[in-house]
């Protein structure tokens, strides 16, 4: 019987399933090189087993008389000679290769070798390299660790492929908000953006440029995690996959605050029949209408003036003169009393509010009224005396 390729030839280094046999293709960059020869005639000759393999056109010597080469003597690398069993002489050979194999790099093998008694053996076969190198994710924004991030920030990033190009059909992305909110912005097998987000997807040669938007504004104050699943479409077994958080970022938090504070805080000289005038907003989330509560004590009396409670009017301040009036992000209010404030008194009290976010903020007011008898007057008043003579 002659010399036999033994059918353990060509597994992997781990020995889990055939690779180098004739045409295979998609080897592992980083396989060894295991062949098993079987004679059942009789020993080896060492001097006769020598491998060659062709990369890049240029032959090397793998096994030159029996002997492993220099280039080819890497960990685990050898030649092996012996008894199979009764009757059955083999020569393992295991070159581990100094420097992997490339990407689609086609390799031709050429084994010969003899047994003392002259069988012998004389191949040549090819085995194709495959694609082992995974995606990466770069260029991420808002940068990981990043603070202070705008809620409505987009979010970008690229999914690329040194060898081959990405799958986007296995391509998703998705948020953690807070730790306990999940959202998923991409899912590729489901057709690309889901509810609640839009964006872009700009192919960029070995793969593609992403913007996510959020529909809704991040919450404030929040702490986002960015993570992504994708795969490149080699033909690779497992397939080449990035799964991963690419960035973390938390948003800015901005407490509301009051412009157009009128009589402004500490006033004095008011006019006993002033109407009191503010915004209330906030640069990031809108006023929470209900959280505004409006309240002074006038002078040393302990019943307050609540102008506004939870967000209502309260009397004597909900008569026609009081408004309060959507504006932007916050409310304007106007606060009309039923009757003049007491004069010569110091109003103290203050103005409470949130935003969406739960950013509160309480801030104390004042403002000090006149006499209440005083009637500005004109100053192009004229004076006229009227003498009558009886």
């Amino acid at each position: 019987m002659p010399i036999t390729l033994n059918t353990a030839s060509g597994r992997d280094c781990n020995g889990n399933f055939p690779v180098f046999l004739v045409g295979a293709v998609n080897i592992a960059q980083s396989s060894n090189v295991i062949l098993i020869l079987n004679s059942d005639t009789a020993a080896f000759d060492p001097a006769t087993v020598n491998l060659t393999m062709t990369r890049s056109g240029v032959p090397q010597s793998v096994v030159s008389a029996g002997v492993i080469q220099p280039t080819w003597n890497g960990f685990g690398s050898g030649v092996a000679f012996g008894m199979a069993g009764p009757g059955v002489w083999f020569v393992n050979l295991t070159a581990v290769p100094t420097i992997i194999w490339g990407v689609y790099e086609t390799v031709t093998v050429h084994l010969t070798a003899s047994d003392m008694l002259g069988s012998t053996y004389d191949n040549t076969f090819t085995f194709e390299t495959g694609d082992q190198v995974p995606p990466f994710v770069t260029n991420v924004t808002p940068l990981n660790g990043a603070i202070d991030v705008p809620v409505t920030s987009s979010i970008t990033l690229q999914a690329n492929d040194l060898n081959s190009n990405i799958d986007l059909t296995a391509t998703t992305v998705g948020l953690t908000i807070n730790v306990f909110t999940s959202e998923v912005a991409y899912d590729g097998s489901l057709g690309g953006f889901q509810a609640g987000y839009s964006g872009s997807v700009t192919p960029n040669g070995n793969g593609y440029d992403f913007v996510v938007q959020r529909t809704a504004p991040f919450p404030e104050g929040a702490t986002v995690d960015v993570a992504v699943d994708t795969a490149d479409d080699a033909d690779s077994t497992p397939r080449n996959q990035f799964t991963g958080t690419v960035t973390e970022f938390t948003t800015v938090s901005d407490d509301p605050y009051i412009i157009n504070l009128d009589p402004p805080d500490g006033a004095v000289d008011v006019p006993v029949t002033a109407v009191v005038m503010m915004t209330i907003t906030d640069d990031s989330s809108n006023i929470d209408l209900a959280s505004v509560t409006i309240f002074w004590f006038l002078g040393a009396d302990p019943t307050p003036d609540i102008p506004v409670e939870f967000g209502v009017l309260q009397p004597p301040y909900d008569n026609g003169g009081s408004a309060i009036i959507a504006n932007g992000r916050g409310f304007d209010f106007i606060l009309h009393r039923d009757s003049v404030f007491p004069g010569n008194t110091t109003m103290t009290g203050e103005i409470l509010a949130a935003d969406e976010a739960f950013n509160q903020i309480d801030v104390p007011y004042s403002f000090t009224t006149g006499a209440s008898g005083s009637v500005p007057v004109p100053v192009d008043t004229n004076f006229y005396l009227l003498i009558q003579r009886r």
